[in-house]
This record gives structure tokens, C-alpha cells and sequence, in this order.
């Protein structure tokens, strides 16, 4: 029981119910993961064009493997997602929750750095994901 359960229950007071709880969380990144490992996988040249990369063997080869990590991040949501065990739920958005603590830094910097659009759209991105698994991690559904 957290605090704040603590509190209503001593009070009488129900608590609202959470805008995003544990299963939504892992959905979403589920959905969003699939979206951004699919766009570095499937079409790493749209995603080097927007961050104003020059398309070569090396840098598409590069994007490719950072589309691999971005699949398993969201491979071990949707097992997650599927499963009834609270503690595989929670190990999951704690993992992508430091995953996308470390990504976010560095999207920011390339956004301060380099100013593209996929700099910006990045740093967008990793933030709503590092957002949705702090969001489940607090519902503790």
C-alpha cells in the first residue's frame, strides 16, 4: 500500500483511478516500439535523411542494430503485456524506464547538438515512453 492509499483509506476517500495503469503502459509501448523499431529496421534512409545523415553502408548498418535494440525493449513489453505475473509487469517498465532514461539524455543532446528533426522528434518520443513507464510504474495496478 503506498502512501497516498494509506491516506484515503484513514480518510474514507476512494482514490481516482489512474489515467494509465500498468497494462495500458505496456501496450503503448508496445505499439510505439514496433512503429519505431520498424522505421530503423524497414527504412533506416527516412530515418538518417531526418536527422540529417548522410545514407552509407556504415550508417545504415548502424541504424538497423538501433532498430534491434528498440525491438527487444519492446519484445519484453508485450511479454509482459501478456502475462498475469505483477513482477514480470514491473521488471519490464523498470527496465524500459532505464532504458529510455539513457536514450532520452542523449536524444536531448543530439537536439541541443545537432537541432534535426528526428533530434527533436526522439527526444519526443523517448520522453512519452519514459513517461508511460513511470505512469505504470505509480498505478501499481
Amino acid at each position: 500500500m503506498c502512501i497516498r492509499d494509506s491516506i484515503n483509506a484513514e480518510y474514507g476517500e476512494t482514490t481516482p483511478p489512474t489515467m494509465c495503469d500498468q497494462d495500458c503502459a505496456l501496450k503503448a509501448i508496445t505499439v510505439a516500439g514496433t512503429i519505431y523499431s520498424a522505421q530503423t529496421i524497414v527504412a533506416p534512409s527516412t530515418y538518417l535523411a531526418q536527422d540529417e545523415i548522410l545514407a552509407t553502408e556504415e550508417t545504415l548498418g548502424l541504424t538497423r542494430s538501433i532498430g534491434g535494440g528498440i525491438a527487444s525493449l519492446t519484445s519484453v513489453a508485450y511479454m509482459a503485456s501478456q502475462s498475469e505475473s505483477q513482477e514480470l509487469k514491473t521488471a519490464a517498465l523498470c527496465s524500459g524506464a532505464a532504458g529510455f532514461v539513457a536514450w532520452t539524455a542523449n536524444n536531448v543532446h543530439r537536439a541541443v547538438t545537432r537541432g534535426s528533426t528526428q533530434s527533436y522528434l526522439d527526444t519526443a518520443v523517448t520522453s512519452l515512453l519514459l513517461g508511460l513507464c513511470v505512469a505504470g510504474l505509480y498505478s501499481k495496478k
